[in-house]
Order: C-alpha cells, then structure tokens, then sequence
C-alpha cells in the first residue's frame, strides 16, 4: 500500500510538471501569433507597393531567388527589434500579370550595434544570422505567403 501511494504522488508530481511546461509552451505560443498578427497588421497596407514607398521603403536593387525583391527603410535601421517596424518588406512576383506582392518581412540590425543575436519574436524559432554580404543580423517572416519550411526560414522554395 506504502508502494502505491508513493507511486500516485510521483506520478502526481510529473503530470504536474508537465502541464507547467505544457501552459507555458502555449502561453509562449500564444504571445509569438500576437507578435505576428502585430507585424501583419502594421504591414497590411504594403500589399500596395505605393503605400511602401510613400513611407520611406525603397527598392535596393536586391533579388534573391527564393526570397524575392527587397524594399529597404533605412530609418528604421537601428539596434532595436520592433515587429511593426520591419526595416525591409520582400516582394515576390505575382503569379498573375507580373504584378509584385508582399510575401515577407524581414528585420535587420548591424552586426557593429549587437554583438550577439537579437531577442526578436518570443520563443525560440526566429533563428537570426549574420548577413556576411551587409553585415547585418537578419531574420525572415513569411507571414504573408505560406512558407512550408518555416515562418522564419530564410529562403522559401514557392518563391522565383
């Protein structure tokens, strides 16, 4: 009898261990689809390219295959992560007539101002790297087109 109380209490014990890590890993969860719904509505009104510009984004001359065509703001290049403010917008070619459309975001901070990688999004899936070619800490979201291999994955392989 000894025997079986001892083994309800452990057993008591770890489930309530669990659920801890469980409600933690969704309350974590939770805050990163805040931290994303805050990025797409502050960047809804980008879909319009005009929009982009008008606020200070300009096209630097840059495609990536798998990426796309990208839109910098330089004043918002600091040491400062904000998830409204991403310093550079990522247009894909649209399907149908050429036409440009938002699919990413992507937030940079210079190497020089952050020797280590930046707190971005909660949680632990925004993997940030050094840019080598800008030397800038970047990082991806694909919150406005579907990427399969992540929403912080650099490169999306649905995208020319």
């Amino acid at each position: 009898m000894k025997e079986y109380l001892i083994m309800s209490h452990l057993f008591k014990v770890v489930l309530s261990i669990f659920a801890f890590f469980l409600a933690a890993g969704q309350a974590e969860a939770g805050k990163l689809e805040v931290e994303l719904s805050q990025a797409r509505q502050a960047t809804a009104l980008y879909h319009n390219l005009d929009n982009a510009l008008i606020d200070g984004y300009v096209d630097i001359g840059v495609y990536v295959p798998g990426m796309g065509h990208h839109y910098l703001n330089f004043s918002y290049v600091d040491d400062a992560f904000e998830v409204d403010k991403p310093e550079v917008l990522v247009y894909a070619n649209s399907e149908a007539g050429g036409k440009l459309r938002l699919v990413a975001l992507e937030y940079l901070i210079p190497a020089a101002l952050s020797a280590s990688a930046p707190e971005g999004f909660t949680g632990d899936e925004d993997h940030w790297h050094i840019n080598q070619d800008i030397n800038m800490w970047a990082l991806h979201a694909w919150i406005w087109y579907h990427n399969p291999d992540g929403v912080f994955s650099d490169l999306n392989d649905r995208v020319d």
